[in-house]
Formats: C-alpha cells, structure tokens, sequence
C-alpha cells in the first residue's frame, strides 16, 4: 500500500465513527405535568413502554412534572404511579413490631390490618400501561405531554 492510504487512515477512522454515531435511533424528550382531579401529583413517576419495546421511567416532583430527555421515536404508552409511602412505611413499622412481638416463634395474636381502602393516591388502573389508556406519540425534538388524571 502506499503511503497516500496510511497518512488518510486516521481520518478514514474518524469519519467512520462519526457516520456510525449518527445512525442511532431517533429520540425526543418528553415533559409534562401531570395532575390528579385538577391539582398536581406531588409524588411519583411516571413510565412510557417505547416503540422499542422498553419502559423509560421518570419521577415525578414535587410540583406535579416530570423530564425524559431519551425517548425512542413512535407510539408510547403510559402509566403514572402515585403511592402514599408514609401510610406504607407506618404499616410496615406495624408488621415488623407484630412480628417481634412473637413468642418461640409464633406471633402473639392477629397481624395488624392495613388501613382502609390502599396506598394509591390515584386510581389504580393508571400505574399499568395495558390498563391506563393513556399514550402518545413522540417525535424527534422537544415532546409536550400532560396528563390530567380522573376518577
């Protein structure tokens, strides 16, 4: 080979890497508020099952908005979770004193009962994608997506 080949090898190689850099697949970032009967959900994520088959999560702060900067292009479908984690810590608190309470290994009367109703802080059926109904399209670029939750 001449010397010609070996002085364009490096710039061969950078050019090859570059091409191959920008044949990822497209992507947009999704943000969004969501709320719940009108107020902001102040606590929980939100997930988007991809047109790539995967789930790209998010938490949701403390004023009721989210940012995924990485969301394949297409259809997403989408669920929110919300759940109430000082009502589950203080039952989990309860179980563990219940269960320290045993004697030779057998607990000492009924467990505690969780509190009425669940955890949930929204209807439930919105924390799975096949249940929700909610879904969107992402397009390369800036995504808007807000949600207003309903009973």
């Amino acid at each position: 080979m001449n010397r010609a080949f070996y002085r364009c090898k490096p710039v061969l190689f950078a050019i090859l890497c570059l091409a191959i850099a920008g044949c990822g697949k497209p992507v947009g970032e999704v943000s969004g508020t969501i709320k719940y009967k009108g107020k902001p959900l102040t606590i929980g994520t939100i997930q988007f099952l991809a047109a790539d088959g995967l789930y790209y999560p998010a938490d949701i702060d403390a004023n009721g908005q989210y940012t995924l900067p990485k969301v394949p292009v297409g259809e997403a479908k989408v669920a929110v979770n919300s759940i109430d984690e000082k009502a589950g810590q203080a039952f989990a608190k309860k179980l563990i004193a219940y269960g320290r309470g045993s004697k030779d290994g057998k607990p000492a009367g009924q467990p505690p009962r969780p509190p009425a109703g669940n955890f949930w802080l929204i209807p439930q059926k919105y924390g799975d994608v096949q249940t929700s109904e909610l879904s969107t399209t992402i397009k390369r670029g800036k995504n808007t997506y807000d949600i207003d939750l309903k009973d």
